[in-house]
């Protein structure tokens, strides 16, 4: 991210409260998760806690771990099971994005993208309510995650301030521990309560099955959170909480007069009065000011703004150990004179508890958290994925987009390649290109076509997924068939349009790469879940990587009015083990 080095220090109150999101991992954490060392501890909930951790690339991820103590309990399991299966089905812009997970193991674990910003909650506790304009810019911006999460056929059940995290880009919508599948019935235990008393709907507190319409109702009260700073039923005894939900009507004063309307009919008692969400993005667009607002970097008031960096959790330079340390998979046995921290294995039995505490890691800034060499390279999960909302989309195009070839043409024919171009760079983390390192030149890259130009042509509410093989590009701008595609160019209305990744992984890069280097590229500095609009500029260039092949594109051309994006593309066989 650029502007690393240039930190906006806030005041020394926001300071505090704003590195409080880094706690130094304890004498009863982990080190290790599967591959992943552990850097810091995020925070804690029902099910366990939550660590900051790396990619091989650097990307910063967030991986919740179950406690011990319900790891054994195989009802909890499969409930944690469901989880992981319903985040993975989630791919939207403001949702955290799922990079690996692992139900089976002793301790089973998930790790999503992290987000670097404050909560809703910690934002407006320590900021204070929002103006009207970014009230609605928010709620447009949650209805549409939720939009998402319900194509997917689940209903979140638990959204509330703590659970709706502030991005510079626009915001995320996170935490799907109790979101169940809509067509599961019988999931709850007798007697356990899935919400929050303070943003629970009606229907949640009779005990009554969830629906779409439940999210509406916790969106109503966070939209009243967000401008009065206090929940639309007011804070106290539960009990009389929950009499106030069911009885009374919800306290709207301190609201401004354009947002009355819409939470009092979002908070109606009956689920079938409230509006949909397509109506609410509709809404929060035409009072937002802004017809076609762009949340990336201009979104959040300033002084809300200045304490992001401070969630940055830059990486310092890797250290990387001669031998493994002692505690970390692959390790040899530590003496038993000197036992390690917990380390959670896949698919292994649960290390045994350490006798002595290891000593506590100093509380540590963003900037200078403790790092362990990098984790062996993990793919990230595939699976089953869908796009927005057919109640956001409107008139979608049917089928493939039309390529045309570049000035090379499908090529002369085969060429190989086995080294990466002089002087190639990777785009590093910080912004500035990292000199791409050279492999050994033992493997054979097959071109398979070179230069071809397709177009990714955007529009109002749109899904268009896109994928290679060895005759060029296919673009399907059909929401159900993009559902299917390995990349997905995605957007509706709020923030910037972003590729979204499924199957594969992509690096932006800097320079002609050739298929050995864009390898390198792709294995050294994935990007996760790939850029978005706001971050391509004309001539960005990008590496793309599946199982079969790699691919290296050029940005040609982009639309700041319909997000259309067109690229050229190269394409090369990647090499066949045995």
């Amino acid at each position: 991210m650029g502007g690393r080095d240039a930190r906006v220090t806030p005041n020394p109150a926001e300071k505090v409260r704003v590195e409080s999101r880094f706690f130094p991992l304890g004498p009863d954490d982990p080190r290790m998760v599967a591959s992943y060392p552990l850097h810091a501890r995020l925070g804690a909930g029902g099910m366990g806690n939550v660590y900051l951790a790396f990619t091989p690339g650097g990307r910063a991820i967030a991986i919740k771990v179950v406690r011990p103590e319900f790891a054994a309990d195989e009802e909890f399991r499969r409930r944690f099971r469901q989880e992981i299966a319903a985040a993975q089905r989630v791919q939207g812009l403001y949702t955290a994005t799922v990079v690996d997970a692992d139900a089976d193991a002793p301790t089973p674990w998930m790790a999503t993208a992290y987000v670097a910003g404050p909560s809703l909650q910690q934002a407006v506790a320590g900021q204070g309510p929002f103006a009207a304009s970014m009230v609605f810019r928010l709620t447009g911006a949650v209805a549409e995650a939720l939009s998402t999460i319900h194509a997917a056929r689940l209903i979140h059940r638990d959204l509330k301030p703590s659970n709706v995290l502030l991005a510079a880009d626009g915001p995320r919508v996170i935490d799907f521990g109790i979101a169940w599948a809509a067509d599961v019935t019988a999931v709850t235990r007798p007697g356990v309560r899935v919400g929050t008393p303070a943003f629970m709907s009606p229907e949640q507190v009779r005990g009554r099955p969830a629906t779409p319409a439940t999210d509406v109702f916790a969106l109503g009260q966070l939209a009243v959170y967000a401008a009065t700073g206090r929940p639309a039923f007011g804070e106290g005894l539960e009990a009389a909480l929950l009499y106030r939900i069911l009885n009374e009507s919800p306290d709207l004063d301190g609201c401004p007069p354009a947002l009355r309307d819409l939470a009092a009919r979002c908070l109606a008692k009956d689920a079938e009065a409230r509006p949909d969400l397509a109506e609410i993005i509709e809404v929060a667009r035409a009072e937002s000011g802004d017809p076609t607002p762009d949340l990336a970097g201009s979104w959040l008031p300033d002084a809300l703004a200045a304490t992001l960096p401070a969630y940055d959790p830059v990486r310092p330079p890797e250290e990387r150990p001669a031998t493994p340390e002692p505690g970390t998979a692959g390790a040899r046995p530590a003496p038993a004179a000197s036992p390690q921290p917990p380390t959670i294995a896949p698919h292994a039995s649960p290390p045994a508890a350490s006798p002595a505490s290891p000593p506590v890691t100093p509380h540590a800034s963003p900037a200078t958290l403790p790092v362990a060499g990098p984790p062996p390279r993990r793919g990230v999960p595939t699976g089953a994925v869908v796009g927005i909302a057919a109640a956001s989309v409107i008139g979608t195009a049917v089928v493939v987009g039309a390529l045309t070839s570049g000035p090379g043409g499908h090529g002369p024919g085969p060429t190989s390649s086995s080294a990466p171009t002089s002087g190639a760079a990777v785009a590093g983390s910080g912004g500035s290109p990292a000199t791409a390192p050279t492999p050994a030149p033992t493997a054979t890259y097959l071109q398979e076509f070179t230069g071809v130009r397709f177009t990714l042509p955007g529009g109002g509410c749109f899904t268009n997924g896109f994928d290679f093989d060895e005759q060029g590009p296919t673009v399907n701008t059909d929401v159900s068939g993009a559902a299917g595609m390995p990349l997905e160019y995605i957007g509706c209305g709020f923030g910037s349009p972003s590729i979204q990744v499924h199957a594969g992984e992509v690096a932006m890069v800097t320079g002609d790469l050739d298929g050995a280097a864009c390898e390198t590229a792709v294995t050294r500095q994935p990007a996760g879940g790939g850029p978005s609009f706001s971050e391509l500029r004309r001539g960005a260039e990008m590496c793309y990587m599946n199982d079969d092949r790699v691919v290296f594109m050029k940005l040609v051309a982009r639309s700041p009015s319909s997000y259309a994006l067109t690229w050229t593309a190269t394409s090369w066989s990647r090499p066949k083990s045995g």
